[in-house]
């Protein structure tokens, strides 16, 4: 969705929410929409009935902090959930093992044991514009254009008819709905894709304002076919450690068509293990430009570039890797743009792990990524070192909140101790949204969260 960058003549106000067990997935704009899991325990804006744990939570926030809120309760599930904002509101889906009542009706429990998708919209004032629930399965990722309509990822354990004739699975499938719910395509991705069933898969889906679809997703060993062939499995490292990893990025025109597929995928190397490759978060910029964070270990071929860590710890001969964060870069058309990588070297007396998690473009094309850093030393995001300690305080971990410009020069980075970032997105006000979970008392710098633990959505201006 196209937004209007604005810059408020004073600055907007710094402000800090404690969030109970939710984890964000925000949409920024002119107001910033998050959703996710809460636990049986009080939220900041909402009590959770008593043995309703994996409820869905969903808040709007404004420049002074939370618009309204709604907690759907009956047994949400992991993976997700996700949402997207549109025109008309916001449309938020994820996965339920109860029945569950989204405004319009109760949508029937699935089969005991089984996960049932569940897709709804709200406006502006939250409440309740359509709903419906899908078979086995559950959603990865939305995404919509200009005009409400949305595409819908969905993990499915079997075939199911969306509206259009069943779409064979089990398989990952995309479900083409216009912006009041009614079936507009669906398309099944052939190859399981099983192992992807959570977050760091960075299973997702992203749609342009011209309503093109970008998604990602984890390869399974037998490969995958998106549609122009097949893309191999991961590779094995046959000397240590566990299979490799491969990962797909894939574009889909408006009826559904692809455009174009890439594979991302670890390179084993001898006399190393443990390769690693999770892709966490997705975003697209005004001009159809992708931006892909995650975290990896060893080699990672991009294609016409390769990502390179630098943290290997051990005897000669037999070395394991620790993670280290990447920012990754395609165009409109799949091509290689540029990649970073940041996390510091690593030595044998230290342990220092890097996780990106987040990934968001602000209204005037600039990324924001967000994530953790684990240990005492400097994080490099390309302009030097940065201190991003995680020593001192309640926890070894610290969250890191960073700028680049679209060609991915860095702007500017911040650290907070004791935190760990999970979610990030900027409003149409020259500020940023951040979501987390604390380990005690946090100094955003503009703002303290006083808590002693627990989830967090706090409001700060870019430097």
């Amino acid at each position: 969705m196209s937004v209007l960058a604005c810059k408020d003549a004073e600055p907007t106000p710094a402000w800090v929410e404690p969030a109970g067990g939710v984890i964000s997935q925000f949409d920024g704009g002119e107001r910033v929409d998050g959703v996710g899991q809460c636990m049986d325990y009080d939220l900041a804006f909402e009590a959770i009935e008593p043995g309703s744990t994996w409820s869905m939570c969903l808040a709007s926030y404004d420049t002074a902090g939370i618009a309204w809120s709604r907690t759907f309760l009956g047994g949400g599930v992991s993976p997700g959930p996700v949402l997207t904002q549109v025109p008309q509101g916001v449309v938020f889906a994820g996965g339920t093992i109860a029945a569950m009542d989204l405004g319009g009706g109760e949508i029937a429990a699935p089969a005991s044991g089984e996960i049932r998708s569940i897709v709804a919209a709200l406006d502006d004032h939250g409440e309740h514009r359509w709903s419906t629930g899908w078979g086995y399965g559950s959603p990865l990722g939305i995404g919509a254009d200009e005009d409400g309509d949305l595409v819908v990822q969905v993990l499915a354990w079997d075939s199911y008819d969306y509206g259009g004739g069943p779409v064979a699975g089990p398989g990952l499938h995309l479900v083409g709905l216009d912006a009041d719910g009614g079936y507009r395509w669906a398309r099944g991705l052939s190859g399981a894709g099983s192992a992807c069933l959570d977050v760091t898969c960075g299973s997702q889906a992203q749609v342009t304002p011209a309503g093109r679809t970008v998604v990602m997703g984890s390869i399974p060993s037998e490969g995958i076919d998106l549609g122009d062939g097949l893309l191999d499995g991961p590779e094995y490292n046959g000397t240590h450690g566990p299979n490799g990893v491969a990962l797909f990025l894939a574009s889909y025109d408006a009826d559904g068509g692809l455009l174009w597929s890439r594979r991302i995928a670890t390179r084993s190397q001898e006399g190393r293990w443990g390769d690693r490759l999770q892709a966490a978060s997705m975003a697209l910029d005004a001009d159809g430009n992708v931006y892909v964070v995650g975290e990896f270990v060893g080699l990672v071929d991009l294609g016409s570039a390769t990502l390179a860590s630098e943290g290997w710890i051990g005897d000669p001969g037999y070395e394991a890797g620790v993670p280290e964060g990447f920012l990754v870069s395609w165009d409109r058309d799949g091509e290689l743009r540029w990649s970073r990588r940041f996390g510091p070297e690593q030595t044998p007396e230290s342990y220092v792990g890097d996780s990106a998690r987040s990934v968001a473009v602000d209204p005037v094309g600039h990324v924001l990524v967000t994530g953790v850093h684990t240990g005492t030393s400097p994080l490099d995001f390309g302009a030097g070192p940065f201190a991003c300690g995680g020593d001192g305080g309640a926890s070894a971990e610290a969250t890191f909140v960073a700028s680049f410009e679209s060609g991915g020069a860095v702007r500017w980075s911040r650290c907070f101790q004791d935190a760990n970032g999970t979610a990030i997105a900027a409003d149409g006000h020259g500020a940023f949204l951040l979501g987390g979970f604390a380990y005690g008392p946090v100094d955003f710098g503009d703002t303290r969260y006083e808590g002693l633990g627990g989830g967090f959505v706090a409001r700060l201006p870019q430097p």
